[in-house]
């Protein structure tokens, strides 16, 4: 049951949504969508965290690529870094970061996310996750980012 937890994490991670630009030709991606976990977060654990915790990502030598901390948990680019770069896309923005650019795209993932629910997680292993997070939530950001941007009911089903 554990492998198959992670296969759908490792999945989920992998899952990028990207939508053409309407009107083009030229098979251009318009925007990039990104869900899954640490090899994908851009910020959203150091957003969602309570005070205090998950400080490390928030401070050098996390983001020294960059210069300054990002809230990833690396030292540079993640994978969805690098697509967004051989797109010709800005990095994504992480969901949580309010009054941020999405214009491009937007990343839900979240470092530690799961693929179960946590509370089937604990149900069953008796050890709760460090995050409360998991694709289902992910997803239902992404169905209220979506309704919120296209003003469209598409993502109720």
């Amino acid at each position: 049951m554990a492998s198959y937890a992670a296969f759908l994490l490792l999945v989920a991670a992998l899952f990028v949504c990207c939508c053409h630009a309407q009107g083009g030709d030229d098979g251009a991606v318009a925007a990039i969508y990104s869900l899954g976990d640490s090899i994908t977060d851009t910020g959203n654990l150091a957003k969602e965290a309570p005070p205090g915790a998950f400080e490390t990502i928030k401070h050098l030598p996390y983001g020294v690529t960059f210069g300054r901390p990002t809230g990833r948990c690396s030292d540079g680019l993640l994978m969805i870094d690098f697509l967004a770069q051989d797109m010709g896309h800005p990095f994504l923005n992480p969901y949580l970061a309010k009054n941020m650019s999405f214009d491009h795209g937007v990343n839900f993932a979240v470092a530690g996310a799961t693929a179960m629910d946590p509370a089937d997680l604990f149900n069953r292993t008796l050890s709760m996750p460090f995050t409360s997070n998991s694709l289902k939530l992910q997803l239902r950001w992404f169905k209220d980012f979506m309704k919120s941007t296209f003003a469209t009911d598409a993502g109720n089903s």
